[in-house]
């Protein structure tokens, strides 16, 4: 067996830790569907249990282990596990003949499964020249949070993800076999399968069910309601509206979604998966004009386009690699008005001096550039999380304070050639002169991240070019900070601007986004469950 390759926890997103926390939404899970194109079946129960491809299904046991496999009466595959550990393991598998040897047109790997007691199990595609690629099948389990071991749950792997341990990718058009291992760690327990299927494109249904918290709280005249949840869109990092009236939204570990209102009734019903392998991905966004999908993942900037229009990604173009990252990293995108792509890159380190010539600042590049494209707007910040532009052209930054020293978040207004004070000062320290402070200070460690200038007509007029900003919160410590979404006015004075900020959402979990809609509503993204929430005024 090739060496266990150690999945790490999803790594410090805002402030130097991060904690996993359950979904707050609990839709019922439904199987993805295919959009465009047949999926494959390499294993039904409504097949009687077999394998609708034809080749031979084995069941394997080595070093100790035990393994049954049994069809139970409604045509389930049983795998009844016991003794694996260390050099002990137990294997099920199965031939892949001519045509279900070639994947390479689907998306994922789907599996239905339930009774997962006890085992932790791999899944693995072998090609015809012996390439071992695998996924541990937990990370890609999407299940309610309430579910009990005897619902059904999905595990959708898109295909981009399997690799063996040196990285290898498997050849798609020419696979071997499918297989379901448990291995390495000490385990005994059982599976149900259901059925196992290359997926076409993966579409999710969202919750119709879905209702706005009791806890979330807005001013007067004010609505909330749900527009997008299901359990697979949890840990979202973006949203952004596309050229198509779409919603878009990404996930930190590397999916990007395109949510579809079919009928118009102003709440997503469908999420239809347009790329995924991206590592730690925070910032996606369309060019205005010319079909180019940019994603902002680690160390990273890529360009994709759908050529076919399938609704599936065909093309990418790695555009800038090896940014400097370590506490922190390249994270969100935004538009300017001089055409040019602008990103933010955070410190490597929390308070230190920092050592890389392009970190802890803006950063800007025309489309389509390259790394050699790259300039440096202004600098000094520790985690420069979101961007937007206001109506005259102005730019606007949040940034995340220090974990270990005290600092408060920021909302920077950015100009040009400034440094902003990091890492020899934060908040209103401005070094005798020497740096630019911020227009508004947020309580410490707030986790100042989404930002959005409110440039439309939906609300009342007052509200007309005040910035939203979404307070992740903290993640250590008893009292809790942030978990809001404020509004800032703002004014100009002299160069720059002064602000006046109040909570304008409360009682939510953990914020992470905002963005106004073509509808002149703002949209707010929960970060841990991925609801999306719709706001507008009623008066």
């Amino acid at each position: 067996m090739p060496r266990k390759r150690r999945f790490a926890p999803i790594l410090p997103l805002l402030l130097g830790s991060f904690i996993v926390i359950a979904a707050c939404t609990r839709p019922a899970p439904s199987p993805p569907t295919p959009t465009s194109g047949p999926d494959r079946w390499l294993f039904t129960s409504i097949a009687g249990g077999t394998n609708v491809v034809g080749g031979q299904s084995y069941c394997e046991q080595h070093g100790g282990a035990t393994l049954r496999c049994r069809q139970t009466p409604a045509g389930l595959l049983r795998l009844e596990v016991d003794g694996v550990g260390g050099n002990a393991y137990a294997v099920w598998r199965m031939d892949l003949p001519e045509p279900a040897a070639n994947a390479g047109d689907f998306q994922a790997l789907g599996l239905r499964i339930r009774e997962m007691e006890g085992v932790l199990p791999y899944l693995y595609l072998i090609d015809q020249d012996g390439v071992r690629a695998y996924v541990a099948l937990l990370d890609y389990l999407i299940r309610r949070p309430d579910a009990a071991s005897q619902d059904w749950s999905d595990v959708i792997v898109p295909l981009v993800w399997f690799a063996d341990g040196e990285g290898r990718h498997p050849d798609l058009n020419r696979l071997a076999e499918f297989q379901i291992v448990f291995q390495w760690q000490p385990m005994a327990g059982t599976l149900e399968v259901d059925d196992v299927r290359f997926i076409h494109h993966v579409q999710w249904p969202l919750a119709t069910d879905a209702v706005v918290p009791t806890t979330i709280q807005l001013p007067p005249g004010f609505e909330a309601t749900v527009y997008a949840a299901a359990s697979g869109l949890k840990s979202a990092t973006t949203i952004t509206w596309g050229p198509d009236g779409h919603l878009w939204l990404s996930q930190q570990n590397g999916n990007i979604w395109k949510i579809v209102d079919t009928d118009g009734d102003g709440r997503g019903d469908r999420a239809l998966l347009f790329a995924a392998g991206f590592t730690e991905l925070l910032g996606i966004l369309w060019h205005p004009s010319d079909g180019t999908l940019y994603a902002s993942s680690r160390s990273r900037i890529t360009a994709l386009w759908d050529e076919d229009g399938d609704g599936r990604a065909d093309r990418q173009a790695v555009l800038v690699d090896e940014l400097p990252w370590g506490r922190h990293q390249n994270n969100s995108l935004a538009w300017g008005p001089d055409g040019k792509l602008y990103f933010p890159l955070g410190s490597t380190g929390d308070a230190s001096p920092e050592t890389e010539a392009l970190a802890a600042s803006i950063l800007r590049m025309p489309h389509l550039g390259s790394r050699a494209d790259i300039e440096v707007v202004a600098t000094g910040f520790r985690n420069p999380y979101d961007l937007a532009f206001n109506a005259r052209g102005d730019l606007f930054a949040t940034d995340n304070g220090p974990d270990t020293v005290d600092g408060p978040d920021e909302l920077n207004h950015v100009l040009p050639g400034r440094h902003y004070g990091y890492p020899e000062a934060f908040g209103a320290d401005d070094g005798g002169g020497r740096f630019q402070t911020p227009i508004w200070n947020f309580v410490n460690h707030a986790s100042a991240d989404g930002l959005v200038v409110y440039e439309a007509d939906g609300f009342p007029a007052d509200y007309r070019g005040n910035l939203f900003v979404a307070l992740f919160g903290n993640l250590f410590g008893e009292r809790v900070v942030g978990r809001e979404v404020w509004r800032v006015i703002i004014t100009p004075e002299g160069d720059t601007y002064r602000a006046w900020a109040e909570p304008f959402m409360s009682g939510l979990e953990r914020p992470l986004d905002v963005t106004v809609g073509p509808d002149a509503a703002l949209y707010v993204l929960e970060h841990v469950s991925g609801t999306v929430y719709r706001l507008v005024w009623r008066g």
